[in-house]
């Protein structure tokens, strides 16, 4: 299995609506090309500064290439829909991750 961690350091001022874009559009848009049920969303926990805080993501892919796959067409679309949307308040940047067993 493979993860894709996507982590958003976010402006607090545009974090309820990235929270909420996240869970109704980012984590759908995973799910429906191939990644595993039950997504994670998290508060990266000691980066948070007193305007902004890191939240991340975390989809499942059974293998790389599905992971691959769906990175170069849809994470690349909705990284990019995040920068114009709210410009430098929220920053995206992700990183596969190999699952050990």
């Amino acid at each position: 299995m493979v993860i894709i961690n996507t982590t958003f350091h976010v402006h607090t001022s545009v974090a309820d609506d990235v929270l909420k874009w996240i869970k109704n559009t980012f984590q759908p848009s995973g799910l429906k090309h191939g990644a595993l049920p039950n997504p994670v969303l998290v508060r990266v926990l000691g980066h948070d500064q007193p305007d902004a805080a890191s939240y991340a993501t975390h989809l499942t892919f059974p293998d790389m290439e599905t992971a691959q796959a769906w990175d170069k067409k849809e994470g690349e679309l909705l990284r990019s829909q995040v920068l114009q949307r709210w410009g430098e308040k929220a920053l995206p940047f992700h990183t596969f991750l190999d699952v050990i067993d």
